[in-house]
C-alpha cells in the first residue's frame, strides 16, 4: 500500500541550483537539484557518502533530503542533527524520511515531535512501518488523529519496544478505534519479537502483537512461512520487517488483511490446539505474507498470486495437488467481466486470479512459471525493489508480457472468457 503522493515538480528558481557529485553509473549532471536554501545544499554536499559519489542505492535519500529541504527546512535540520546521515544510508532511513516528509504535509508539528522521540534516535527495523502507520491515521482516519496522539503522549516517549505496536495503529484506528486504549496499555499489550536472517532479505525483524492470550508457537510459524514464501518468490522482502497483530481490526467480510505496515488476523486463529482455526492459521498467514510482495496491482493479480504462494507453502506444486481451491465465481466467468466496483468483485478476484496462476503454472511448468512470476514482480518495482511511487498497477498486459505466448491459453480462459471449455477442471 505504497505511493502516497504525486510527483513533485520543480518549483525552484534556476539561479539557486547546485550540482551534486555524479554517481559512478550515471551520466554528467545526473544529480542536478534545485534547493531553496543554498546553505542546506551545502550540508548535503558535505555528507561523506555524498562527497564520495552517490551510489544508485543512495539516490532516493538525496531526493527526499532535497524535497524536505525545499518544503520543510526545520524538519531537514532536525534530521541532520539526528545523526542518521553521518555513516551512510540504509533503506530503513529512506523509508522513515519519506513518511516524515508526507506527515509534515499534513501536520508539520507532529512530524517534528515524532522525530524527537527516542525510537528515532537510530532507525531500526519497525520504525519505518510505525511512522507510515501514523501517517495513514492522519490521511485516512483523521478523526482518530488526536486520540492517537494523546495515547502516544501517555507512553512517556516512544521507544523501539513500542514501534511494532505503533505500526499496527492505523488499522485499529480505522476499524476498531474502541480498541486503541488496550493497544497502548502496557499492562495489556504483549509484543514478541525475533530477529532472523533470511536467505534473500538478510536480517529481518518478526513481531507478533497481542492484546489477548495466544499460542506460544505462533511466532515460529510466522518465521517458517516467511522463509517458505520468500523461497517461492526468490526476491527479498520490500521491508525487513514482518508484523502480525491478532485482533478485530480487519476489514468487514475478511478474516485477515495485510495493511503494508503489518498483518492483522482475527484472534481466533492464534491457537495451536489442533482445531479447525489452528489448521487455517497457516493458510491465512501464508496468503497475507504473500501480500508483502503482491500489492498495489490490479486486485486479481495480487489476490491470485497471494493464493498461489499460500498453496505453495502447503507443498504445491511439489506433489500435494491443488489444495484449498476456492469456490468458482458465481458473478462472472472471467476477470474481464467482473463488476467494476471493487467490493462487488470480491471474492471473484481470489477465485479467478487463483485459477489464472494455477493454469499458468501448469502450462509453463515450474521453472518457467517462477521465472515469469518474478519478471512480473520486478516490472512494478524501482531499482531498490520498492513498488514504484509513480508507476501503474500491473494488469493483464503486464501478465501477458511476463508469461509470454505460452500463457495465452490461460489468459483466453480466465481473463477474456473466450473458450470456457479449456482449463475448466480447476
Amino acid at each position: 500500500m505504497s505511493g502516497l503522493g504525486d510527483r513533485l515538480g520543480s518549483r525552484i528558481p534556476e539561479d539557486l541550483s547546485v550540482s551534486l557529485p555524479a554517481g559512478p553509473t550515471n551520466s554528467e549532471g545526473w544529480l542536478q537539484v534545485d534547493l531553496v536554501a543554498p546553505e542546506r545544499a551545502a550540508v548535503i554536499q558535505k555528507l561523506e557518502w555524498v562527497a564520495d559519489g552517490v551510489s544508485p542505492e543512495e539516490v532516493a535519500m538525496v531526493d527526499w533530503l532535497v524535497w524536505t529541504a525545499i518544503d520543510y527546512g526545520e524538519l531537514f535540520d532536525r534530521v541532520v542533527e539526528a545523526g542518521w546521515l553521518t555513516d551512510g544510508v540504509t533503506d530503513r532511513e529512506i523509508q522513515v524520511l519519506k513518511h516524515l516528509f508526507f506527515l509534515a504535509t499534513v501536520d508539520p508539528g507532529f512530524a517534528l515531535w515524532l522525530l524527537a522521540q527516542p525510537f528515532l534516535e537510530t532507525v531500526e527495523y519497525a520504525d519505518g512501518p510505525a511512522v507510515e502507520s501514523l501517517l495513514r491515521v492522519q490521511l485516512l482516519v483523521p478523526g482518530q488523529a488526536n486520540p492517537v496522539q494523546a495515547l502516544l503522549l501517555e507512553t512517556g516517549g516512544l521507544t523501539d519496544e513500542w514501534a511494532p505496536v505503533v505500526a499496527m495503529t492505523w488499522p485499529v484506528a480505522q476499524f476498531t478505534p474502541q480498541d486503541l486504549p488496550r493497544l497502548y496499555d502496557p499492562e495489556v499489550v504483549r509484543v514478541h519479537t525475533k530477529m532472523v536472517d533470511l536467505e534473500e532479505s538478510g536480517p529481518t525483524l518478526l513481531a507478533v502483537v497481542r492484546t489477548e492470550p495466544g499460542a506460544g508457537e505462533t511466532l515460529a510459524l510466522v518465521e517458517s512461512i516467511v522463509r517458505e514464501v520468500e523461497g517461492t518468490m526468490g526476491r527479498p522482502l520490500p521491508l525487513a520487517y514482518v508484523g502480525t497483530l491478532f485482533g478485530g481490526a480487519v476489514a468487514p467480510g475478511t478474516i485477515g488483511i495485510n495493511y503494508g505496515t503489518g498483518m492483522v488476523l482475527e484472534t481466533r486463529f492464534d491457537v495451536a490446539d489442533g482445531s479447525y482455526d489452528a489448521e487455517q492459521l497457516r493458510g491465512v498467514l501464508a496468503h497475507e505474507v504473500g501480500h508483502y510482495w503482491w500489492n498495489s496491482n490490479e486486485n486479481w493479480v495480487d489476490e491470485g498470486m497471494a493464493e498461489f504462494v499460500a498453496a505453495a507453502s502447503y507443498g504445491f506444486p511439489s506433489g500435494k495437488g491443488y489444495p484449498f481451491l476456492r469456490e468458482p465465481c458465481v458473478r462472472a466467468r472471467s476477470i474481464s467481466s467482473l463488476p467494476p466496483e471493487p467490493r462487488k468483485a470480491i471474492p471473484c478476484d481470489y477465485s479467478l486470479g487463483q485459477r489464472m496462476f494455477f493454469s499458468l503454472y501448469r502450462l509453463l511448468g515450474e521453472d518457467a512459471f517462477y521465472a515469469a512470476a518474478r519478471k512480473l514482480y520486478d516490472q512494478s518495482r524501482d531499482d531498490l525493489g520498492h513498488k514504484s511511487l509513480f508507476g501503474l498497477p500491473s494488469g493483464v498486459e503486464d501478465v501477458r508480457d511476463a508469461f509470454g505466448p505460452q500463457g495465452d491459453e490461460a489468459l483466453d480462459r480466465w481473463y477474456y472468457g473466450r473458450d470456457e471449455r479449456k482449463l475448466d477442471d480447476f
